[in-house]
């Protein structure tokens, strides 16, 4: 049945462009009832960073940006959804078109740039399937226009830390790239002391939320990647 399906839609998805297919998927997860009808097998389980995955393929960042369909993917059989790249504030990201498919090499070129909703529209969608189980992580990252990325993530982790089971931090910078690799390396030992002082103030949070609400917020770990592209 799956074979049919995508025989079927992948010609049409072709006929699109690729930013208007993505958004097509996503709009197509809101609509079924799905149900996981098929149980993880205990052996394929892993426990990683404090955290118990039913299995160890998950949907990476860069599809569901804006956590607008992380319980229908989870469903679908992911072990785990990783939304974002998040930002602090709303932004369009670059101009379009700025995703490229490479039919001969099936892959694409991602230059979206952080278009993000903003960690408020996250925080909200991810609140309201707070109790539906699954791990969610979130990949956050700074706005285009931030003078103090440090803070954006910082601001970030605040936020989003009652609805997040782990973080990653996307480093990309929109600058000219001689600009990145002198910043990535003179700085990033610094940002990451920045990074990791803050996060015993996020489990703080955490834990005021969980007494707040009665229910399980949790933040068990913290995990970091840099990014030298300007995706998202």
């Amino acid at each position: 049945m799956i074979g049919l399906l995508e025989s079927l839609a992948r010609p049409l998805l072709r006929m699109l462009d690729p930013e208007d297919a993505h958004r097509l998927a996503i709009q197509a997860l809101k609509v079924p009832p799905f149900v996981k009808l098929v149980a993880d097998d205990p052996r394929l389980a892993v426990r990683a960073f404090g955290l118990d995955f039913p299995n160890p393929i998950g949907m990476a960042a860069g599809f569901d940006k804006h956590a607008e369909v992380p319980d229908a993917l989870l469903k679908l059989g992911f072990g785990f959804v990783e939304v974002g790249t998040v930002t602090p504030l709303p932004q369009s990201g670059n101009p379009r078109p700025r995703i490229f498919r490479l039919n001969g090499d099936e892959a694409v070129i991602n230059r979206l740039g952080f278009n993000s909703d903003g960690a408020a529209a996250v925080l909200r969608r991810l609140t309201a399937r707070a109790n539906n189980g699954g791990i969610v992580g979130l990949n956050i990252g700074a706005n285009r226009a931030s003078t103090d990325r440090i803070a954006d993530y910082v601001r970030l982790i605040e936020t989003l830390a009652p609805v997040a089971s782990y973080f990653s931090v996307n480093i990309s910078s929109h600058a000219r790239r001689t600009r990145r690799h002198r910043q990535r390396g003179a700085q990033a030992p610094h940002r990451w002391r920045d990074c990791w002082q803050y996060h015993p103030r996020a489990a703080a949070n955490v834990a005021r939320a969980h007494d707040r609400e009665g229910g399980r917020w949790p933040l068990r770990a913290a995990a970091v990647r840099a990014c030298d592209a300007d995706a998202g």
